[in-house]
């Protein structure tokens, strides 16, 4: 088994006021060296939930693929980690309705200034949206005009009509309605010891292949305060992910390749070919592997092999 955790960077960075968990695989170079070579960073903007470490495997491949090169960093979102400084969360802080930096709109505002106070402007980004992230990213592009773009890849994007897919028609009612619910739930399971939650992870995933970073990921969600904003945001996403947003997507379509599942309950292989016919010059696909949604669980190296093949013709 390849150790992942060799080379990796855990750090606790604030953006936005908030305390946010960030993976590393590499460091940016100096200033000198910049000059001489370029330097390209692959910058991962996760789903929901946004836990980077979910996306440990697939980082890890891409960093070996790279010849260890390619810096590869993911940011989780606000609020879906707790850091060391606020591991002690009390009652208010888990009933308490997020803020405006838990939003979708929110979140988009976090990514950007991270990027804007972390990524040096010469520095060349290769975006890697997942799920949600894809939003986020054609959302984030009009805010870093200053930042050289090379490749968004946009990996089964929940870009549009979110709230009419399957799983937007099962977890809508949910998330509207019985989300403190569930935030209470996870209150009370987090009294359980850790070794008997992992346990229980495992005991979840025993049908799957799930690597150790994917259970670790999943450890979070017995934190309500995590739970709180990562439902909060899900609801958000419900009815904010409508209609396509058309013209923004025209503006940078050339710098986009999206990947579509073809078992996909958030966005089905339907809007992959009205996507396909909507925009026929673009990079658009649609998986011939039937890897599933959360392709951290089940296809991590699998996916990374991809996305560096598919990026090669473009560095």
């Amino acid at each position: 088994m390849v150790d992942t955790k060799k080379d990796l960077v855990s750090e606790y960075i604030d953006v936005n006021d908030v305390e946010t968990h960030v993976l590393k695989y590499g460091s940016i170079r100096s200033l000198q060296s910049r000059q001489k070579e370029p330097q390209h960073l692959f910058l991962i903007i996760p789903g929901n939930p946004g836990i980077a470490e979910y996306y440990e495997q697939f980082m890890h491949t891409l960093w070996a693929k790279s010849g260890q090169k390619i810096p590869v960093w993911c940011i989780s979102h606000a609020g879906h980690v707790t850091g060391p400084k606020h591991a002690g969360l009390g009652w208010t802080d888990i009933v308490r309705q997020p803020g405006p930096t838990y939003t979708l709109e929110g979140q988009i505002s976090h990514k950007v200034n991270f990027i804007k106070n972390n990524v040096p402007q010469d520095v060349t980004l290769i975006l890697i949206g997942h799920s949600i992230g894809c939003y986020i990213i054609m959302n984030l592009l009009p805010e870093i005009p200053e930042f050289n773009t090379l490749r968004c890849f946009m990996l089964f994007p929940t870009i549009e009509h979110m709230a009419e897919t399957p799983n937007g028609k099962l977890f809508t009612p949910v998330l509207t309605y019985l989300r403190w619910t569930l935030t209470w739930l996870v209150k009370l399971f987090s009294y359980l010891g850790p070794k008997l939650q992992h346990k229980m992870l495992q005991y979840h995933f025993w049908d799957n292949s799930v690597p150790e970073c994917g259970v670790q990921a999943s450890m979070n969600l017995f934190n309500p305060a995590c739970v709180n904003h990562c439902t909060y945001m899900a609801k958000i996403e419900m009815y904010s992910v409508g209609k396509l947003q058309e013209d923004l997507l025209k503006k940078y379509l050339h710098k986009m390749s999206f990947y579509y599942g073809a078992v996909d309950r958030w966005c089905p292989k339907e809007l992959c070919y009205r996507m396909q016919a909507k925009f026929p010059e673009a990079d658009i696909r649609l998986c011939q592997m039937d890897y599933s949604h959360a392709f951290v669980l089940d296809a991590g190296e699998e996916m990374a092999h991809l996305v560096w093949d598919w990026v090669g013709p473009h560095l």
